[in-house]
Order: C-alpha cells, then structure tokens, then sequence
C-alpha cells in the first residue's frame, strides 16, 4: 500500500527519462572532475576468491581483500587490481573486453556506467548504451530503495525489465545498476556517498550481485 501511495503521490510530476538522464550527465560534470582515481579495496569469498588469488598470484584467503583502484575519464573507465599478477579491465564508452575473471568485468562494466557520460551530451550517450543492452524508455517507474523515493529508468513502465538504473529523486544519484548476463542478473549497487567528498558525488562503496548473492564488493579508502 505505501508503495502504491508514493507512485500515485509522484505521479504528478514524473518527469520523463531522458529528461533525467540528461539532468544526471550535467550533474556529474558539476561535482566530478573531468579524470579521477579512487583507490580501494575489493573483498570476495567462496569461490571468487579461490579463483581471484590464484589469478592475481595471492595467499588464498576467505574472505579476500585485494587491493584496487578505479580510474574515470571522459567515456572511459578501469578497474585495477594489484597483486604479484596484477589485473586491469578497461571499458570503453560501454565495451568492457573479456577476462578470466568475469566479476571483474562485470563490476567494472555497471560500476562505470552511471558515471561514464557527462555533460551536455552525456545524457544521450548514457540512454543510447543503455538501450544497446536492452533498456526500454517508455516509461519512467518509482520505487522506493533503501527507503527513499527513487526513479527506475530503462526498465519499462513496471520497473522489472532486464536492464535498468536507479537513480535517488531528490539528488539523482545512481543507486543501482543491472543488466542480464547469460542466464543470470548482474547489478551493483552504490552508496555511501558524502555530502563533502574529494570526488564530489562518488560513491564510497560499489556492490556486485548475482541472482541476488553477493559477489564482490569495493569500498574505497577514506
């Protein structure tokens, strides 16, 4: 009932999604520099992190903790992560290239994409990756996400489609990404973000799940 309460209550002034994807690309071109690093840490368990030790050439721990960093440019993004075998996963404007590590390519492919296009023409960028993977812009939908009111865009009119963002309505940060991969949902989600941060809006921690397990999770430095 409250859910359907605070659609009926936002109805009223939903503005459409590439109208929001636009306000979000201006946004980020505001309070993010033009290229930035953050530098973090990455813990896995279970099998990711058997695979990802012995990948990387570390002691095999559970949980993991390997030490990484993001790096954001203008329509391009990498995840690093350091070791006696270091591994770096680049994407390139939504092309993120296979590696033998497939969280590390699927963190690094919706992790980046809120923050991939910026400015004036990242709004359209943004949509035209998104609809490449499936997204539907027909309708914008509300939720409620981690309490607070939010837009789903990309995914259809009911918010469950195969590929879609969540974006929080009273700042449009990204709280969540996701998309299809083989027979599985892949998402991140985001959060922690500080009214004053050296990045400006950039989330402190990105979160990979699959079929809603956890995966792997990045939590920068302070």
């Amino acid at each position: 009932m409250l859910a359907v309460f605070v659609r009926r209550l936002a109805l009223a002034y939903l503005l459409p999604s590439g109208v929001l994807l636009h306000q979000i690309a201006v946004g980020q071109s505001e309070e993010l520099p033009p290229s930035f690093g953050v530098t973090g840490t990455v813990t896995l368990t279970g099998a990711e992190a058997r695979q990802s030790a012995a990948e990387l050439g570390l002691e095999v721990k559970d949980p993991l903790a390997v030490a990484a960093r993001l790096e954001l440019a203008p329509g391009r993004c990498s995840l690093q992560l350091q070791g006696p075998r270091p591994v770096t996963v680049v994407d390139e404007r939504g092309q993120v290239a296979a590696t033998t590590l497939p969280w590390v390519a699927q963190l690094t492919r919706l992790g980046c994409l809120p923050f991939l296009f910026r400015g004036e023409q990242g709004g359209d960028a943004l949509e035209a990756t998104l609809r490449k993977a499936g997204a539907s812009f027909e309708e914008t939908a509300l939720s409620l996400e981690a309490g607070e009111v939010s837009y789903v865009l990309g995914a259809g009119e009911a918010g469950t489609g195969s590929t879609g963002l969540v974006v929080r309505k009273r700042d449009l940060v990204p709280l969540r990404a996701w998309g299809q991969e083989g027979g599985a949902r892949v998402e991140v989600s985001f959060g922690g973000y500080r009214q004053v941060f050296h990045q400006g809006g950039f989330p402190t921690f990105l979160e990979l799940r699959a079929n809603g397990s956890p995966v792997a999770r990045f939590t920068s430095n302070p």
